[in-house]
């Protein structure tokens, strides 16, 4: 044991020769290495030190939530004592300078801590709430009252890491039981540099009485060189849709599959095997998860007709950060101007690899309904749609045909009396807007073109208007005549062109 060289009045003991001296493996359980910038400790929690390692090397405690907490009887320092039953939890300072029994007061974290806590979001004081020492050196946790300290955890993370570190930012400079429980507790301070502290202390507590566990959180500037600028915590682009499961080892051995319209789960395959066949009702949503639900870190979902690309979704994450973006489940529409496509998934799984999977998907045809021209005496005439058809559907999935020609079917030709009134209708559908033209000619190779064409009318609908029944009639000629009829179904809307030959007589 040697005096702290600060002369503050505390006992310390190098941790290294505490360790040779006990005969005590100097690296800490599970082989991990102890923190390059933890020097020293209080001799109270040098003799209790349970774990020691940094949190970017994988060398963090599990949770832990102690069952209960040292009992009454249990060995403590003189000075201290027990929280009495229904008496509150006290907070905790921490000071730095000799003599320096005031210190600075943290940030309160989660009212409900644990020991060995990994989730993201930190509170970093203000840099007037911060504790400035001039060199790396011992730092004091003083409790506000007598109460006895039982455990200890000290976090740190570069200050310009802002509120949410990153896993990388984070390293646990020590966690410890006191053996016997203390008053007062000193531990290393980081290097040079603008840190936050993550302290969670457990006081003892009296027998049978539930762990008593505070976190809260401090600044320690450390040196008087220029100190960078908190960053702002970026916001996650992509949270997975279930918890993480664990990294694979191989990102070539995960199953990824596709699921759609209540199918059984579609195992996607690599670029080089033959594609697995899946049809995609019309509109019906495609969802691809990855089996033990393993994270993609980035990833991208293409629909590749011939040889181009439909970006579906893509996002980057260079650093392959996870609280970036992470995600194993991800649901979608094929896009509307794709009726068969490839569907390239391409995920990456951090630094275990990328994993290629393919499907072959087609979407299911619009059925288009048939519609019928009705005559004074009843009779049915149908007519043919053409092309330029618009679906709406009430999922949101939409779709609209682009035509060079009007998509003229030659049909019958129907008989009708010039000028009698025409209704028409769409068994099943309402119809709320239509417009019709007649006077269409038929060139030799049976497609319709225009030719001194004549109105039938119009309904466009105005808000909460009913359409009116449709009428119109015919003016004398053999001709074809075409209708614009839009129709609505449940939510579900199409627009389409009809087309009718008729002679009027």
């Amino acid at each position: 044991m040697r005096p702290r060289d600060d002369g503050d009045g505390f006992d310390v003991i190098d941790v290294e020769s505490f360790a040779v001296a006990t005969k005590v493996s100097g690296r800490p359980p599970g082989g991990r290495r102890a923190p390059r910038r933890l020097r020293r400790a209080s001799l109270a929690a040098a003799a209790a030190v349970i774990a020691f390692g940094t949190f970017a090397a994988g060398g963090l405690l599990g949770e832990s939530t102690p069952t209960s907490g040292p009992e009454a009887s249990a060995a403590s320092d003189s000075a201290c004592r027990v929280i009495g039953q229904g008496s509150p939890s006290p907070v905790f300072r921490v000071a730095g300078a000799p003599g320096d029994d005031v210190g600075v007061r943290g940030v309160p974290g989660d009212p409900s801590p644990r020991m060995g806590d990994t989730e993201p979001g930190w509170h970093l004081p203000t840099t007037q709430q911060s504790l400035t020492v001039a060199t790396p050196r011992d730092l004091r946790l003083i409790p506000a009252t007598d109460i006895c300290l039982a455990e200890v955890e000290v976090e740190a993370a570069p200050a310009a890491a802002g509120e949410e570190p990153r896993p990388g930012d984070r390293e646990m400079l020590l966690r410890a039981m006191l053996d016997p429980a203390g008053h007062d507790f000193a531990f290393s301070s980081p290097d040079e540099g603008d840190w936050a502290l993550r302290i969670v202390v457990r006081y003892l507590v009296a027998a049978g009485e539930e762990p008593r566990l505070v976190e809260a959180f401090f600044r320690v500037r450390v040196g008087d060189a220029p100190f960078a600028t908190p960053r702002p915590s970026p916001a996650p682009v992509a949270t997975p849709a279930m918890p993480c499961g664990p990294t694979p080892p191989v990102a070539a051995d995960v199953v990824v599959t596709l699921t759609t319209g209540g199918t059984a789960p579609i195992p996607g395959v690599g670029p080089d095997a033959e594609l697995p066949d899946v049809t995609v009702g019309l509109g019906d949503p495609i969802e691809i998860a990855v089996e033990e639900a393993h994270c993609a870190t980035s990833w991208t979902i293409d629909a590749r007709v011939g040889e181009a690309l439909v970006a579906i979704e893509r996002v980057p994450n260079p650093e392959n950060d996870p609280a970036i973006a992470a995600q194993n489940v991800w649901q979608f529409g094929l896009p509307g101007t794709v009726d068969e496509a490839d569907l390239v998934v391409i995920l990456r799984f951090g630094t275990a690899g990328v994993a290629e999977r393919l499907w072959h998907v087609r979407s299911a045809a619009f059925e288009i309904p048939a519609a019928f021209v009705v005559t004074t005496d009843g009779r049915l005439m149908a007519a043919n749609p053409g092309c330029g058809l618009t679906v709406e559907l009430a999922t949101g999935f939409t779709r609209s045909e682009e035509c060079a020609l009007l998509g003229y079917v030659p049909g019958e030709r129907f008989e009708i009396d010039a000028y009698e009134p025409l209704g028409v209708e769409i068994p099943g559908w309402t119809i709320v807007a239509w417009s019709g033209n007649c006077g269409f000619r038929i060139s030799e190779e049976g497609e319709a073109f225009e030719s001194a064409t004549c109105g039938l009318g119009s309904f466009l609908p105005e808000r909460n208007a009913s359409p009116p029944p449709i009428l119109f009639v015919v003016p004398p000629g053999d001709q074809v005549i075409q209708l614009w009829l839009s129709a609505t179904r449940n939510g579900d809307r199409f627009s389409v062109p009809y087309f009718l030959r008729v002679n009027a007589r």
